[in-house]
């Protein structure tokens, strides 16, 4: 009889009640105007379908340059579902939870042939987990933007970064170094100056023979 094989399907490492943090900002110049927007982007897990996941993503301390027109993004907060049985390339946008499975860097350039218009974008993920992405467009004499988002907080453990190390540490750990150079500065330069070893102790006379008799 034939054997079927069953491939596991890798579980994520998220499930509901995790979320994601992630700093934001998109600039763009049309005709010498520069638009600039930086916000906070938040992903909550509702549930875990796979490989349907349903989230809200929430957009938070939004800042808009002046000269930027009237945009969609604003702070709240909007229900979303996305499948996570595919791998980065197999959308033109920026995926934040993509293959469970796929870990490492994706790049992306393409132009179009008919406007000239060029696109680059990089993305790094980790167990289908975004953590940094960066996009330039270039649309010619129409203008050109950029966008870049990086991971900087999750309830995942191994996605939420190691605490700053303090000022106290830096210290410590700046005057152990340098007493430690200055330690194998002081034996370098004594080891060139050539000091002598010190002279073993010489062992101490015979004593005296007592005088003969009749002498």
């Amino acid at each position: 009889m034939p054997v079927t094989f069953i491939a596991e399907v890798p579980q994520p490492v998220y499930r509901a009640g995790d979320y994601f943090t992630y700093k934001a900002k998109i600039s763009y110049t049309i005709q010498n105007q520069t638009c600039t927007i930086e916000f906070t982007y938040r992903i909550d897990i509702i549930r875990v379908e796979s490989p349907i996941v349903y989230y809200n993503e929430t957009y938070k301390d939004v800042k808009i340059s002046d000269q930027c027109p009237s945009i969609p993004i604003r702070n709240g907060t909007i229900s979303r579902s996305t499948s996570i049985d595919k791998k980065p390339g197999e959308a033109v946008e920026i995926v934040f939870l993509v293959d469970p499975s796929y870990s490492g860097e994706y790049r992306n350039s393409t132009q179009d042939p008919y406007t000239g218009a060029k696109s680059d974008l990089l993305l790094k993920y980790s167990k289908g987990v975004l953590l940094s992405g960066s996009g330039n467009y270039d649309y010619g004499v129409q203008g050109k933007g950029s966008i870049i988002v990086e991971l900087i907080d999750s309830s995942v453990a191994e996605f939420k970064p190691l605490p700053p190390i303090p000022l106290y540490l830096w210290i410590i750990i700046g005057v152990v170094v340098l007493g430690a150079v200055a330690g194998v500065v002081f034996y370098i330069s004594r080891r060139q100056k050539g000091i002598p070893q010190p002279t073993p102790p010489q062992p101490p006379a015979p004593p005296t023979p007592p005088p003969t008799p009749g002498t």
